[in-house]
């Protein structure tokens, strides 16, 4: 997990990472990680960020059944991001 930064629209965001032992893929487990963190970290930030390599696929789908959102893509990564449900806040997509 990274430090709490804040970017040009004031919102706060925590970037987070994770691995699952190959024993144990497949089974749920990142997903219910991913849910219950973020339910616990967007009580505190605005946003939380996932970059996955763009042959992940198996990340992906785990990132999205957490509930993340594609929100950019580039020849070597995807990038996810979960907003706090409390705060109306616009994608940085927008502007």
């Amino acid at each position: 997990m990274s430090n709490i930064i804040t970017n040009s629209k004031n919102l706060t965001s925590i970037t987070l990472y994770y691995a699952i032992d190959k024993q144990y893929r497949n089974l749920g487990h990142g997903a219910t990680m991913l849910t219950e963190v973020s339910d616990y970290l967007l009580d505190n930030v605005d946003m939380l960020v996932l970059m996955i390599d763009i042959t992940n696929t198996p990340s992906m789908k785990t990132a999205e059944k957490a509930g993340f959102k594609e929100e950019y893509r580039d020849d070597e990564d995807v990038i996810y991001t979960k907003y706090s449900n409390i705060k109306n806040k616009k994608s940085c997509k927008e502007n």
